[in-house]
């Protein structure tokens, strides 16, 4: 899944889920590394959802996903660090945004009280 945060009112005609008034912390923290493998682990999928597998999006699904609390600095952060990602993705589609995603992943996991084992099996297991 990849969370879009749309401040310009765009329709989509395609299978969306639309969170009205989200703010960029939530949009931080749907498009970890942490809750992409929970999404590939608990949505229904047609093949291995790890290896391209199309996972399908349901909101029975979707309003299962824990989505945990951040202090007001750590979602400043998260919030800062989403817009500038998508700042940037929009200037330059290819703009190298990775030490800021890996930000985003290391707090969402000091979020969730993951320890160093945990952090190495969602690594070892996320995005192919």
């Amino acid at each position: 899944m990849r969370a879009l945060l749309d401040r310009k009112g765009h329709l989509t005609n395609d299978k969306c889920f639309i969170l009205p008034d989200a703010d960029p912390c939530l949009h931080a923290i749907l498009n970890s590394k942490l809750l992409d493998v929970w999404f590939r682990l608990t949505m229904p999928c047609l093949d291995d959802p790890f290896d391209g597998g199309d996972m399908e999006f349901r909101g029975v699904f979707m309003q299962h996903t824990p989505i945990a609390p951040a202090p007001p600095p750590t979602a400043a952060r998260l919030s800062t660090l989403a817009d500038r990602i998508q700042s940037a993705k929009q200037t330059d589609p290819e703009a190298d945004t990775a030490p800021m995603e890996h930000e985003i992943d290391e707090t969402a996991y000091k979020l969730y009280g993951l320890d160093e084992r945990d952090v190495a099996l969602i690594e070892g297991v996320s995005r192919p």
